[in-house]
């Protein structure tokens, strides 16, 4: 298995013969490792949906109260797992 070091040199090599600049491997990096978190954070979330389905199954509240609780109980997980990686 390769380093993600490893593929950026190799994809720079590609970028290098096809005539394009190199990527900056810090920021390819710093790319890499935030869809990581974002697919973790959106796995996470998905086995997560069934115990915080109350939160805007309640049909009293209006569509965009219910997207609103749908969108705090993503920003609280997502603050969650970020504190835990940090």
């Amino acid at each position: 298995m390769t380093s993600d070091i490893d593929d950026i040199t190799q994809r720079n090599l590609l970028r290098r013969n096809a005539g394009l600049p190199c990527l900056d491997v810090a920021a390819e990096l710093k790319k890499l490792e935030s869809s990581r978190f974002e697919a973790a954070f959106e796995r996470e979330f998905e086995s997560n949906r069934p115990q915080m389905h109350h939160l805007w199954a309640d049909k009293k509240m209006g569509w965009l109260s219910r997207m609103g609780q749908w969108n705090k109980a993503r920003a609280e997980l997502r603050d969650e797992m970020s504190s835990e990686v940090v």
